[in-house]
């Protein structure tokens, strides 16, 4: 709450039902909340951008957003967790899979079938990507968990609607 009072563009946004939830309920009420913040405020956003505060992006991926997203409407960057220490097991774990997903996997994901998953961090999102999944807080809490995260499934989703997907690669 501190950085809400010290900062007035953060906003708070809860789910209006007791849980259980999920990472795609609180996803929507996120998304709805954007939406109620463009219509009173006059404005439409072009891109979304989910990210977690433990996981590094570069600094200027939102420039690269920028330039990517009127010609794709997702893009997925490759992203780092922060260094552990040798004792925390479950975030070496974190780090490790990321390293397998984001610099072997989806490479070559996307050369086979141009087919993406969303990491659910270090990813953008084009409006039409948003609209497109009709997403409503009623779907959200009513489907059923599957083996995949909700995010991981959005980015195949799109593919099978015909969206533009790129994961950026790069090298250090």
């Amino acid at each position: 709450m501190a950085s809400r009072r010290s900062e007035a563009r953060v906003i708070r946004v809860t789910v209006p039902h007791d849980g259980p939830t999920n990472k795609a309920d609180c996803l929507n009420w996120i998304y709805h909340a954007i939406r109620r913040y463009e219509a009173a405020e006059g404005i439409a956003f072009q891109i979304f951008v989910m990210q977690d505060c433990e996981d590094v992006i570069h600094p200027l991926c939102y420039r690269l957003f920028n330039y990517l997203i009127p010609r794709k409407d997702m893009v997925q960057l490759p992203v780092l967790s922060l260094e552990r220490r040798w004792r925390e097991f479950t975030g070496g774990h974190y780090l490790d899979e990321f390293a397998q997903l984001h610099y072997k996997d989806l490479v070559v994901r996307e050369l086979l079938d141009r087919s993406l998953p969303a990491a659910g961090v270090g990813v953008a999102f084009s409006r039409r990507a948003l609209a497109g999944q009709s997403l409503t807080p009623t779907t959200a809490r009513s489907s059923a968990p599957s083996r995949s995260p909700r995010d991981y499934d959005f980015g195949f989703r799109l593919k099978r609607l015909g969206m533009r997907q790129i994961f950026v690669k790069f090298e250090g």
